[in-house]
């Protein structure tokens, strides 16, 4: 729970990076000895990370079913009739391919030592199930909840993250 905890605090301070962005701005002025499309794609990249990272998880997982729980009008449009199928269709060729990362992994990994036994095997399949949740909570949830810090003035304290001897 202890490591848990630790990584949910450093996702935070990283998603406090947002902060920088009038500094990435500001180069983008400073710099014209950079070539423009370069110099132009760096801030664009910059400012897409810091501000899609807590939306990105509600984009992909609500992202087909916002709009029409929002406004029940779009429900009746050409678009609100096949938006969920196509996001459906989308979805599933993704897990298409999420199962062949899942076969790769399982083939990469070596061989199970003896000593592990043989029940905990399906625990191992695990970590791909809980991914969306995972994603939340050590993702979005983060990202929020230092966007939303930072929006309302209650800056962080700097923790030092605690570090595992061995």
């Amino acid at each position: 729970m202890k490591t848990m905890q630790n990584q949910y605090e450093q996702m935070k301070r990283w998603a406090w990076g947002v902060t920088d962005t009038p500094y990435i701005i500001k180069g983008w002025f400073m710099h014209p000895e950079i070539p423009l499309l370069p110099r132009t794609l760096r801030v664009l990249r910059a400012v897409e990370n810091h501000f899609l990272w807590p939306v990105n998880w509600f984009i992909i997982t609500l992202g087909a079913t916002l709009p029409a729980i929002i406004n029940p009008a779009f429900r009746e449009t050409v678009l609100g009739q096949n938006l969920p199928v196509v996001a459906g269709n989308i979805l599933t060729i993704s897990m298409v391919f999420l199962i062949v990362v899942i076969v790769i992994d399982w083939k990469l990994k070596p061989p199970r030592p003896g000593e592990y036994p043989k029940f905990k095997i399906p625990l191992l399949l695990l970590q791909w199930i809980s991914m969306p949740v995972i994603g939340f909570v050590f993702g979005a949830l983060p990202g929020l909840d230092a966007h939303t810090r930072l929006m309302f003035g209650k800056y962080m304290e700097y923790r030092v993250t605690e570090k595992i001897d061995k």
